[in-house]
């Protein structure tokens, strides 16, 4: 997953450049992990992490939105271009005033080192253990 500073570096210049009245991105990065068991071993193990990020666009009071989850600068640029096609084929919307604006929120510790790294070989270790003491 990319840090903050380098999100930054990427989308400011993208959306600098937008011709757009309003632009807003939205970065969502996620992380899954799934560990399947058959016969009291682990058979299968997958994780996989991703980073998105959504444009909308404002043309006038037409709205346009488009996502990439490949984070270079050419794809960025791509899905602006997408995301201002999209809203000079729609209709107006008449109730649409401004796209929120900038806003501060609290910082929240949402990621905890000891959960993070809970891995499958510590589930196979703890499941060892497990089983032996059933026996």
């Amino acid at each position: 997953m990319m840090g903050k500073e380098k999100i930054f570096s990427l989308l400011t210049p993208v959306i600098k450049k937008s011709p757009a009245d309003q632009t807003e991105a939205v970065v969502i990065n996620s992380q899954a992990g799934l560990t399947r068991y058959a016969n009291s071993t682990i058979h299968q193990n997958v994780y996989e992490v991703n980073s998105k990020v959504y444009f909308r666009v404002a043309l006038g009071k037409k709205l346009g939105v488009a996502a990439t989850n490949v984070l270079n600068k050419e794809s960025l640029k791509k899905t602006l271009e997408n995301a201002l096609s999209i809203a000079r084929n729609q209709r107006e919307t008449p109730d649409f005033t401004r796209l929120p604006g900038q806003a501060s929120y609290k910082k929240l510790k949402t990621n905890y080192k000891k959960t993070a790294n809970y891995a499958p070989l510590f589930y196979k270790s703890r499941q060892n253990k497990i089983s032996v003491s059933l026996r």
